[in-house]
């Protein structure tokens, strides 16, 4: 709950200002950070140089009194001690105290006057061996360095030292304040570079929501002006524009596939009403040659039956029963060509290689010329029924054309089988049409023996490509693919076998 509470918080304070006013608050806030550490490691190194100078100055100041005081020592000039600590003390300010023990740990002389300090006296001691030692403590008021040296390698004693740190704190004061006041400069600059960058990068923001807002509205042909953008910005607002680009082209493309369905739909329900109007034409034209063919030849042939109980003449009993077989021969043919328009049993006998071969032998001679054919892949043929008659029909309609409207000196035809799909190729190189015009033509003008191939290759989820040009010949190209409806074919066959 707590957490919660916190996170909303945040994002409620975080949300009160603009992505501007944000930028220029994380410039200062990252100004002062980087600043006030700066601060921190040069007052760190700063005061430890110093420190270690202040030591050096200690330990220099040292020796020489230790070197000074030998022969005072021997000599027990405890007036020239006097003079030498005082003058030490005249001419080094940063010096608090100085400090004669002799070997015995008992105190010669100090600058104290009196009496020393409590403590002071074995606060800081040299260790044997030690060139010398440094101890530091606080007055309350300042820091101060203990430095003790020995005298004659501590045979005679050792001088101590107090020396003040409050120069150091002085010199890393004034620092200080120098580097506070540049970081309020940088700070400054930071704020005014903040700004300028903040103005540069919302305005890039500003332009993608107006383009945003445009391309939500529909006005898709907006674009964001920013192509003098080079970084990630310009990057966004180009991909942006490229995103617009395929909207733009996918309405297109949707209106276009949208007029493309209305025109389909148009096209199905005139072909609906060709076909119903085809079918009872057709069904009236196989009702006239039953009647007029086929009818006329059983009457004649039953009044030829009857007819051959006065005939006495065995040769003309021979005569009259040979014309009634030739008739009856010729019906028969009629039904069987008949049968074969309507569906020719080839296909199901013998297979749609077989079945195209024959058509396109019956087409040649109708033309007078001989057809190229190629026929590969059908060593084994299983191809479910609605496929096989789909690609005969779309080789007669084909075959067809080429034969009325061509005007062609060569017509072939290619058919190759593989496992996954047939395809079929019905190429002349005659007079050829303009795909364009043939599309842009009315319902009632178009030539719907293609529209037709288009529809039953398209329902058998397979493609048809026309290409033709005026003088450059047709080439048909029909693809229907096989994978799926030829092993529901093989399982009909074995059932059928089975059975």
């Amino acid at each position: 709950m707590k957490n919660k509470l916190l996170s909303r918080l945040f994002y409620t304070a975080f949300n009160l200002v603009g992505v501007r006013a944000k930028i220029m608050g994380i410039a200062v806030m990252l100004v002062l950070l980087l600043g006030t550490l700066q601060i921190w490691q040069v007052e760190t190194s700063f005061t430890r140089i110093l420190r270690q100078e202040l030591t050096k100055q200690g330990v220099s100041l040292g020796r020489y009194l230790a070197a000074r005081s030998e022969n005072l020592l021997l000599t027990n000039n405890i007036y020239g001690l006097y003079e030498l600590v005082r003058d030490t003390m005249d001419n080094n300010p940063e010096v608090k105290y100085i400090l004669l023990i002799d070997s015995e740990g008992q105190l010669v002389i100090n600058s104290f006057g009196k009496g020393i300090p409590r403590g002071l006296l074995n606060f800081n001691k040299v260790g044997e061996g030690q060139e010398y030692s440094r101890r530091i403590f606080s007055t309350g008021e300042e820091l101060v360095q203990d430095v003790a040296i020995p005298i004659a390698n501590g045979k005679l004693g050792q001088v101590r030292l107090g020396l003040s740190e409050i120069g150091i704190v002085t010199a890393v004061e004034r620092m200080q304040s120098q580097l506070w006041l540049s970081t309020l400069v940088i700070s400054l600059l930071g704020v005014g570079v903040a700004y300028l960058l903040s103005a540069l990068i919302n305005r890039p923001l500003r332009e993608l929501v107006t383009a945003t807002k445009n391309i939500g509205e529909g006005k898709l042909s907006y674009r964001v002006p920013l192509d003098w953008i080079k970084d990630e910005l310009g990057q966004l607002a180009r991909a942006f524009n490229e995103m617009a680009d395929k909207l733009q082209e996918a309405e297109k493309e949707q209106a276009r596939l949208w007029q493309e369905v209305l025109r389909k739909e148009r096209m199905r329900r005139y072909l609906l009403s060709k076909i119903i109007s085809a079918q009872e034409e057709e069904r009236l034209r196989i009702s006239r040659e039953l009647h007029d063919e086929t009818g006329q030849a059983l009457s004649s042939v039953n009044l030829a039956l009857a007819s051959l109980d006065g005939v006495q003449d065995p040769q003309e009993f021979r005569r009259r029963v040979k014309l009634m077989q030739e008739t009856v021969t010729k019906a028969l043919e009629d039904i069987h060509l008949l049968c074969r328009q309507l569906r020719p049993s080839v296909l199901d006998k013998l297979g749609l290689a077989v079945a195209v071969q024959r058509l396109v032998r019956d087409c040649s001679m109708r033309w007078g010329k001989d057809i190229g054919l190629t026929v590969t892949g059908f060593d084994t043929e299983i191809i479910p029924d609605e496929v096989k008659i789909a690609v005969y029909r779309i080789v007669q309609e084909a075959l067809g054309n080429a034969l009325r409207h061509s005007q062609a000196e060569n017509i072939s035809v290619v058919l190759q089988k593989t496992e996954n799909k047939i395809l079929a190729i019905v190429e002349d190189d005659g007079v050829g049409f303009d795909i364009n015009e043939m599309q842009n033509k009315d319902i009632e003008e178009k030539h719907l023996g293609l529209f037709g191939m288009q529809e039953r290759a398209e329902l058998l989820g397979g493609k048809l490509n026309i290409e033709s040009a005026l003088g450059k010949g047709t080439t048909i190209y029909v693809e229907l693919p096989l994978e799926g409806r030829v092993s529901h074919a093989t399982e009909k066959v074995k059932s059928a076998v089975g059975g």
